[in-house]
């Protein structure tokens, strides 16, 4: 089984056994444009950690997502520092 993982630094309200709120739902919009196996990050998380982890990111443009009003920056996380695209 191979998983699909999007990461986004916003918003989060918590109730209960529930949380929800911009941040969580452009965490699972952004999670459907990963690849198999793949993790796909924000800009807002991408800005914070582009320089902190050896890892490489290619930018894969602006994405309008259900329920959000402005378009997301989007960048796939790639795990081999060499296939960086600064």
């Amino acid at each position: 089984m191979e998983f699909r993982i999007g990461v986004n630094l916003g918003e989060v309200i918590e109730d209960e056994d529930r949380v929800y709120g911009d941040g969580v739902n452009i965490a699972a919009r952004i999670e459907g444009l990963a690849e198999p196996g793949g993790i796909c990050i924000s800009g807002s998380g991408f800005d914070q950690v582009r320089n902190k982890l050896p890892l490489g990111y290619e930018y894969l443009g602006e994405h309008t997502v259900k329920n959000i009003v402005q378009p997301i920056k989007v960048y796939r996380i790639l795990m081999q520092p060499e296939q960086a695209e600064r």
